[in-house]
């Protein structure tokens, strides 16, 4: 499982841009990251497209030069985790599995999207959006340990489902 991408804001200690109501932005890249203010609050500059932490630490050090302000709190607002594979999992028996599960809730609708949306019960864990082939995705949450956590859980469901290797002995785990 990789990192592939941080949501951040950075909060400066004074105005980026003269505020005023509304939903006006101002939005700029440099070096494929996104940086956006919005006018009704100037101080708060959301950065999307960020790779690593290194690089969100060069970006904070960057808009402190680039704005001559100081930014006084950071915040790490979504991490986004993906792994490929190609394995082929039983969707349906999966699917039939988690009814219940206390973790998680399972979306699994084929004919509208190919992949199977596990959405946590408690919102600090990340939702999953796990496919046939078993690569999944990890989006929503900043704690690392619950991240973590959620890609065990997501491994041994593959492992557990995974057709091809379990082929004449998965009959119904359930």
């Amino acid at each position: 499982m990789k990192l592939k991408n941080i949501k951040a804001s950075f909060i400066f200690n004074q105005n980026l841009i003269e505020g005023k109501s509304g939903t006006e932005k101002f939005i700029f890249k440099e070096e494929n990251v996104t940086y956006t203010i919005y006018k009704h609050t100037p101080h708060l500059l959301n950065v999307t497209g960020v790779k690593s932490i290194a690089q969100l630490m060069n970006c904070r050090g960057n808009m402190e030069e680039r704005f001559n302000k100081k930014i006084i709190q950071e915040r790490v607002d979504n991490l986004f985790f993906s792994k490929k594979d190609n394995k082929n999992l039983d969707m349906d028996l999966l699917c039939h599995y988690l009814k219940g599960n206390e973790l998680y809730y399972a979306s699994y609708v084929h004919e509208l999207f190919p992949g199977m949306h596990l959405l946590p019960n408690n919102k600090l864990y990340p939702t999953i959006v796990l496919f046939r082939t078993g690569s999944f995705t990890l989006m929503g949450s900043t704690d690392i340990e619950l991240i973590f956590e959620s890609e065990s859980f997501v491994e041994s469901l593959i492992k557990k489902f995974n057709k091809t290797k379990n082929r004449g002995y998965l009959k119904d785990p359930c």
